[in-house]
């Protein structure tokens, strides 16, 4: 690996690791975590069916995040509810409530305005070509794990 391969890593890192705490900063105001919210826009995605637990971690931005550890403090605040998987007992799968809809509806009109993660700094031409280098760089992970990117 070169030098500029180097620092460039660094800054990536750097940036992302600012943009999650901008993001952790956002969310206090709603008592999540930017992992829960990732949990509640995938079931958003599906609403008004229901995703079991281990295709919502296969989902996540995060899929080494603990999925049932989120999910059971998104129940308790009454954002998800659980049912047994249709087709095997063993796991549950979870579909958000309508509290949780009424909450992602808040989150989307109070981001527009307030939530700063660095990236509205960017033009539309700016914004695709990073988007194209980092897909260049995660090429081989969303090759193996099939991971969408929307």
């Amino acid at each position: 690996m070169k030098k500029y391969h180097i620092e460039l890593q660094v800054k990536i890192y750097r940036a992302s690791q600012l943009m999650l705490r901008r993001e952790q900063d956002f969310f206090k105001e709603f008592e999540i975590t930017q992992k829960q919210f990732n949990i509640l826009r995938i079931l958003r995605g599906i609403y008004p069916n229901s995703l079991s637990l281990k295709e919502i971690g296969e989902r996540m931005i995060d899929p080494s995040s603990d999925v049932t550890r989120l999910t059971n403090r998104l129940i308790k605040k009454e954002l998800i509810e659980t049912s047994p998987n249709k087709h095997d007992k063993r796991f549950k799968d979870a579909s958000l409530t309508k509290a949780g809809l009424t909450l992602l509806a808040k989150i989307d009109k109070i981001a527009v305005v307030q939530m700063k993660t660095g990236i509205e700094n960017l033009s539309e031409a700016e914004c695709s070509t990073l988007s194209a280098l980092l897909d260049k760089i995660a090429k081989d992970d969303l090759l193996t794990n099939n991971v969408i990117v929307k």
